[in-house]
């Protein structure tokens, strides 16, 4: 069985480019060892941005079609295929001009949902969109008003429910209405843009979905970003 996730936004690339970069899997576990999946912002994420000591900045900024945001004093910023922590990085630098020893926060607030291509061996091969379950409801009133129970508990609360309710691969196989005769369990191969400061490029790597079904082996069970193949 093989799932190819595929970028929107991002031009066709030939397999043996793609695959350049490989994930480094543990044999015994089948799991990614030296790879950490980073979320890379696009348009349609939401993001709050703490200035310290300056309320005026501290607001939520959303990625606009062109993959930016606008922000006081710098303007727009690209922030497209950027990781939280390059971003941060990125405006420590810029606001030095403005700004003595910034201290800046950032945590995503709303993520954009995730565009993925599965082919292979599958019934309904194709284009399929996936939402992250989170409960937006329930952080309306923090994120509205961090400082009301102080920032840290917002960032708990942020972290704990998008690890909790990530799209997962078990999630995007059941888009597909069944597999073929022909399907490896054995072997589903992804494909994934890689965060600039991991290296760049496509990586990819192969998962044992049947041992997840067997065991329940829920490290299998990786989580799926925006564009995989």
């Amino acid at each position: 069985f093989f799932i190819n996730f595929f970028f929107l936004g991002t031009i066709p690339f030939i397999y043996a480019n793609s695959l350049e970069q490989k994930f480094a899997i543990e044999k015994e576990e089948n799991y990614l060892k030296d790879y950490t999946p980073e979320y890379l912002l696009d348009t349609g994420d939401q993001i709050f941005i703490k200035f310290k000591g300056i309320k005026a900045f501290t607001k939520n900024y959303s990625i606009n079609s062109d993959g930016e945001i606008f922000l006081p004093e710098i303007g727009f910023l690209k922030t497209r295929n950027k990781t939280i922590k390059e971003l941060k990085m990125i405006l420590k630098e810029r606001y030095k001009e403005f700004l003595y020893n910034p201290e800046i926060t950032l945590v995503i607030v709303y993520r954009r949902p995730l565009s993925i291509f599965i082919k292979g061996e599958v019934n309904r091969p194709g284009l399929y969109l996936l939402e992250y379950q989170e409960n937006i409801n329930s952080r309306t009133k923090t994120w509205q008003n961090p400082g009301s129970e102080g920032l840290d508990s917002f960032v708990e609360a942020t972290e704990s429910e998008t690890n909790n309710k990530v799209p997962r691969l078990f999630d995007a196989i059941q888009l597909v209405e069944g597999l073929t005769n022909n399907a490896d369990l054995s072997r589903v191969d992804i494909t994934r843009l890689n965060s600039q400061s991991q290296g760049g490029g496509y990586i990819t790597t192969s998962i044992n979905l049947l041992e997840l079904l067997e065991t329940g082996n829920q490290k299998n069970n990786i989580q799926i970003f925006d564009g995989d193949t």
